[in-house]
């Protein structure tokens, strides 16, 4: 049996009564390494010893999601200045902010099925598409998915079909 080795991110601020809640991880060749952002500390990198704080100015504010696709990071996240954000880091270092972000709860993730990148959550919008469920098209364009009015947690593939799961039910996505 395997057994898990909890590796606890140490307050660096050096105030050990501070436990910090992780809200979300990324291992990433982009960024060569493993970042992670959570609630006490904000963005904090593992180099393999130890951990370290890491400057990104254009993550701001409470992180909710990243991934790596195709080779360029997406970052979910809402700050007091910007309100809900989604922006995408290119190979070469930069970064591109989409536009008209919003949502009505912070639970909004990135999840790959099928080599697609989907943003699922709750009443979400970017570039101006509004839906629960966003599917990431080259360049700067996202598609609405369907026309679920449920909240969606999470999103899988089965059997060539996109499955949602959303409070208590299960749908599937007809094409």
């Amino acid at each position: 049996m395997n057994n898990y080795t909890p590796m606890q991110i140490p307050d660096l601020n050096n105030n050990p009564s501070t436990i910090s809640e992780v809200k979300t991880v990324l291992s990433s060749q982009v960024f060569n390494g493993l970042w992670a952002y959570a609630d006490v500390e904000g963005l904090v990198s593992w180099n393999g010893i130890s951990w370290s704080p890491v400057t990104q100015p254009e993550m701001t504010g409470v992180i909710h999601s990243m991934i790596d696709f195709n080779g360029e990071i997406f970052v979910y996240g809402q700050s007091s200045l910007e309100g809900h954000y989604v922006k995408r880091r290119n190979v070469s270092g930069s970064w591109y902010t989409f536009t008209n972000v919003s949502s009505s709860s912070n639970v909004g993730k990135f999840k790959i099925v099928d080599g697609k990148l989907y943003l699922i959550g709750i009443n979400l919008s970017v570039n101006g598409i509004n839906s629960n469920v966003l599917v990431y098209e080259e360049g700067i364009n996202w598609k609405r998915l369907g026309t679920l009015t449920s909240p969606v947690a999470d999103i899988c593939s089965f059997k060539n079909q996109l499955y949602l799961a959303s409070y208590g039910s299960i749908y599937v996505l007809n094409k």
